[in-house]
C-alpha cells in the first residue's frame, strides 16, 4: 500500500510510486465480524488484523445510539496479527430500536521502503444492528 494507506491498484502503480520515492508498505487491514448469536439488546464483535505494527495496539469502539459504550484493546503480536476473542456489550432491560456500531483502528507495521517511515493509521469496517427485543 502507499503512504496514504491505500492499496495500489496493480504492480504498474506500486513500482511507479517507488520509483518517485514513495514509501511502501505491506498491505495492512483489520476486520470486525459481528458474532453469529446476538444479544437481543447490544452488539457483538470479533476483531482480526494483519500487516499491523507489532506491540502495538488495536482499539475497538462499540457505540450505542452514537456514544461510545466500550472499548477493548488488542495487543499485536510479533508477526503483524491479531485474533480477537469475541466482545459484547449488552443492555438490560432490553429496549427495542437501540442503534449500535462497532469499529476499530490501530497503526500498520513500518514501510518496507528506505528510509523507513512510521506505521500508518488504520481503520477497520464498521459494523451495525439494531436491537430487538422478544
Amino acid at each position: 500500500m502507499d503512504g496514504s494507506a491505500n492499496p495500489f491498484t496493480d504492480e504498474n502503480d506500486c513500482v511507479g510510486s517507488a520509483a518517485q520515492g514513495g514509501a511502501l508498505y505491506a498491505l495492512a487491514a483489520l476486520k470486525l465480524t459481528p458474532c453469529a448469536n446476538q444479544p437481543f439488546d447490544g452488539i457483538c464483535i470479533s476483531t482480526t488484523g494483519t500487516g499491523l505494527a507489532p506491540a502495538s495496539v488495536v482499539t475497538t469502539t462499540m457505540l450505542k445510539n452514537g456514544a461510545p459504550v466500550r472499548e477493548d484493546y488488542l495487543t499485536v503480536i510479533g508477526d503483524g496479527t491479531i485474533t480477537g476473542s469475541p466482545v459484547a456489550h449488552f443492555e438490560i432491560p432490553c429496549v427495542a430500536g437501540n442503534e449500535y456500531a462497532a469499529s476499530a483502528t490501530g497503526t500498520s507495521a513500518a514501510s518496507l521502503s528506505l528510509p523507513t517511515m512510521p506505521g500508518l493509521p488504520i481503520t477497520s469496517n464498521t459494523v451495525e444492528r439494531t436491537s430487538s427485543c422478544p
